[in-house]
């Protein structure tokens, strides 16, 4: 996580009035040297996504490193997260979870 993050999450998160943000990680291997996973677009832009457009989109790169579905590198307004807890005796609960909190969201920022 860079040392930056939070502030960026917060910040894009003020900024476009989201409910959620959502961001970016790479995942290196210090025993074999490789990354695991690399943003391949270093800009500092970022995406709104609106309403359920999200599970509208193909997002196969997100899906497949966990930008969308795992609960870390994300801000959440509390009011999502209101009467949804975690389900207990699931492994990898929070891909059931966060599923359900983008759905409840209005305004999605991806930075």
């Amino acid at each position: 996580m860079e040392h930056d993050a939070l502030d960026r999450l917060y910040g894009a998160l003020k900024k476009e009035n989201a409910d959620i943000s959502i961001g970016r990680y790479n995942s290196y291997d210090e025993t074999r040297y490789v990354y695991m996973t690399y943003v391949t677009d270093p800009d500092d832009s970022l995406e709104v996504i609106e309403g359920k457009a999200i599970m509208d989109r193909e997002g196969v790169e997100e899906v497949r490193n966990g930008n969308w579905t795992v609960a870390v590198l994300k801000l959440f307004k509390r009011e999502l997260l209101q009467d949804l807890p975690f389900p207990i005796g699931k492994i990898a609960e929070d891909t059931y979870w966060t599923w359900k909190v983008l759905l409840r969201a209005s305004r999605i920022v991806y930075l």
